[in-house]
């Protein structure tokens, strides 16, 4: 994966599964200040604007440095797809309240169905067996 960077401004960052926290950003910028940013964050192309998957502190920790651009990986995925990429970023980065991995479950769940349909309503495979097996007396 290439990484490009992106002007800040280019950078749609509305519309996430969770705000950033503060304090959280705060914390990382000093880190980038002094470590530099070891991870880029990923974006997808919309038009001629980026929209942000991952790395929302990181983008925020750019911005309190007063960065004017952000090393980024570019994707190429849909709506759906980013929002999976997203709540997978939540899922194994952060530690998160038992309530918000049960709502990013719940909602992982949701979009994985909507990407494919074919796993929405499985068979019960053992069920299935019993229903076709013709019963044997001894």
């Amino acid at each position: 994966m290439n990484t490009e960077m992106i002007l800040l401004s280019d950078i749609d960052a509305d519309d996430r599964l969770r705000e950033v926290d503060h304090e959280a950003a705060l914390f990382i910028s000093a880190s980038i200040a002094e470590h530099g940013l070891r991870q880029p964050i990923e974006v997808r192309k919309v038009g001629k604007r980026y929209k942000l998957i991952a790395g929302g502190h990181r983008l925020q920790a750019a911005k309190i440095l007063e960065w004017v651009d952000i090393p980024a990986i570019v994707l190429k995925a849909t709506e759906l797809e980013a929002k999976l990429l997203e709540i997978d970023e939540n899922l194994f980065r952060r530690e998160l309240s038992p309530l918000d991995r049960a709502t990013f479950l719940a909602t992982r769940k949701e979009v994985y169905e909507a990407l494919h349909p074919e796993t929405k309503h499985g068979d019960d495979r053992k069920s299935s067996v019993f229903r076709s097996m013709k019963p044997t007396y001894d």
